[in-house]
């Protein structure tokens, strides 16, 4: 079935409970694994997204601390990639997480989602993009080497 929706840039005042609604879903097996719902931090997170936002208008070196897209469908996110940059410099940067909504898997969501945050990237003068990954995620790494980046893949635990 063809991915239908629309990509758009995660904006972190009206997105953050719609990624948290796609974390419980799609990491099920993570957070139960810690022990932990992906709501337990959230109002936290919701107070520091917002003061590291307020600065990021007055600070431009913390001004990409929460860069990502989103994909919605029907009012919905159902898939969302995060990345960050890696110290000051501005070169280096990590995709954080990615995450599809297990109903709209294997539409290219991911993908389209992925190569949007590395044009992004460029964009902002990166040269270097680490990719985190758990060890047992298969289809993570069928999807990162399938962009034919020139990569080295580390598992993270």
């Amino acid at each position: 079935m063809p991915a239908v929706g629309g990509l758009r840039a995660y904006g972190a005042g009206r997105d953050l409970a719609g990624i948290y609604d796609l974390t419980e879903v799609a990491y099920v097996e993570d957070y139960r694994r810690i022990g932990r719902s992906a709501r337990a931090g959230m109002e936290r997170e919701r107070r520091t997204v917002a003061a590291v936002s307020l600065l990021g208008r007055i600070f431009s070196a913390i001004r990409d601390v929460t860069p990502g897209f989103v994909w919605e469908h029907e009012g919905r996110i159902v898939s969302f990639v995060h990345f960050a940059r890696v110290g000051m410099a501005g070169d280096r940067w990590s995709i954080e997480s990615v995450a599809t909504h297990p109903d709209h898997q294997r539409r290219g969501l991911a993908r389209r989602l992925v190569e949007r945050a590395i044009d992004a990237i460029r964009e902002r003068g990166g040269k270097t993009v680490t990719l985190k990954v758990r060890a047992d995620n298969d289809p993570a790494y069928g999807l990162y080497r399938s962009l034919a980046l020139r990569t080295t893949i580390r598992p993270c635990r």
